[in-house]
């Protein structure tokens, strides 16, 4: 099970880039 480069958090709000956890707009 592989995660997608590009991922949503849980609100929502914020991407998830290459399993940084940084929201950027």
């Amino acid at each position: 099970h592989r995660r997608p480069l590009v991922m949503v958090d849980e609100q929502g709000v914020g991407w998830r880039d290459l399993g940084k956890s940084g929201k950027r707009e």
